[in-house]
């Protein structure tokens, strides 16, 4: 997992580098780590909710993306 500490991370719309980006480094936001859940494990990353401060996503403001461990 991840460490909470950790602010500057890519995520990932799936599993994979290849997917699109759900958002980047360099964004404002917040990280929230999600509880566990078995269709949410990959090996190799963390499913995790976020918030960016910058950009406009209308009424849903809590976002979920995957970060890859380093």
């Amino acid at each position: 997992m991840l460490d909470p500490n950790t602010v500057l991370i890519n995520l990932y719309s799936a599993p994979s580098m290849d997917s699109a980006q759900a958002a980047s480094a360099n964004a404002d936001g917040a990280l929230f780590w999600l509880n566990e859940a078995p269709l949410m494990q990959r090996e190799g990353w963390d499913f995790i909710g976020f918030i960016q401060s910058a950009v406009d996503v209308g009424d849903i403001k809590l976002q979920c993306g995957w970060a890859v461990h380093e």
